[in-house]
């Protein structure tokens, strides 16, 4: 593991790089340089090796944008598409989303966690 103080040489700089543009994971750097990934991450700053790497960016539009947005699926996702009722939902599934048929009951008295009834 590398001591706070130690200093680079240009071989470990340059194995760093290399390193890092074959799109390898800062721990893992870390390993085969026997550094911690924090001390990878650190160098990569100063050598101004920023994250280069492509980000994941959700889109700000639907395939349908004009529908209901609520979604269906886990990775690979689709939204409803019905004509939307209420905000971005159709009727049903703003039902699912905002529920108005349950009596709202304050979750906490001011003298404490109980239900009003039952203070006395």
């Amino acid at each position: 593991m590398t001591r706070h103080n130690e200093t680079w040489t240009a071989e470990q700089k340059e194995m760093l790089s290399k390193l890092y543009g074959e799109g390898l994971p800062d721990a893992q750097i870390g390993e085969r340089m026997g550094k911690t990934k924090n001390a990878i991450v650190g160098k990569r700053w100063r050598m101004k090796l920023l994250d280069q790497k492509p980000q994941k960016h959700w889109p700000l539009e639907s395939p349908n944008d004009s529908g209901c947005q609520y979604p269906f699926g886990d990775k690979n996702f689709t939204f409803c598409g019905k004509d939307k009722a209420h905000g971005s939902y159709c009727q049903e599934h703003h039902d699912i989303c905002y529920r108005t048929d349950e009596p709202k009951e304050p979750k906490h008295h001011k003298r404490g966690w109980m239900k009003p009834s039952l203070i006395t």
